[in-house]
């Protein structure tokens, strides 16, 4: 059931209509991304936004909640409250699977259930500091997490291709 789900998902009549979405929301918003393309990327040197379109209201999810209100009254804190936990909800469980799936490759396929074991705690513990820390502590160590991935990935792809390379 799930392979059937998974290939409706991805199946080709409904990338292109996703790719249709888009554009249609592109030229209905006469091509916004565009526009403000150079505002979004401007910042003062203190850090402040040079563009501000909500006044007194700071970048983080009340900025979002605020510009969803602006759109839907009434609507904007509980849809981002809800799209955020769905967010962290799928983003945990993702990262526990990439997380799981490497352990078992670089184990070869054998269970060893200290190691798994480590790998759980490891996971709640940093779920339990990210939420217990400001935003732009866990976000910093996202970032962390994410340009760690990139360099492993990076020189996994360089050792690959010279491996290519000199077959």
């Amino acid at each position: 059931m799930i392979s059937t789900i998974s290939e409706m998902i991805w199946s080709t009549p409904m990338l292109y209509l996703c790719i249709g979405v888009g554009l249609l929301f592109t030229i209905l918003t006469r091509f916004v991304q565009v526009r403000y393309l150079k505002d979004m990327s401007t910042q003062a040197p203190d850090g402040s936004f040079i563009v501000d379109h909500l006044k007194g209201v700071e970048a983080g999810p009340q900025y979002t909640q605020q510009a969803v209100e602006t759109v839907l009254p009434g609507f904007g804190s509980g849809f981002v409250a809800v799209s955020l936990v769905f967010f962290a909800f799928t983003t945990i469980m993702s990262q526990y699977y990439i997380a799981e799936t490497n352990l078992a490759y670089v184990m070869k396929g054998k269970q060893n259930k200290i190691v798994s074991m480590f790998l759980k705690a490891a996971l709640l513990a940093t779920t339990l500091y990210g939420s217990i820390r400001t935003a732009e502590v866990a976000w910093a160590l996202a970032d962390i997490g994410v340009g760690i991935m990139v360099w492993l990935n990076l020189i996994a792809i360089l050792i690959y291709e010279e491996a290519l390379l000199t077959a």
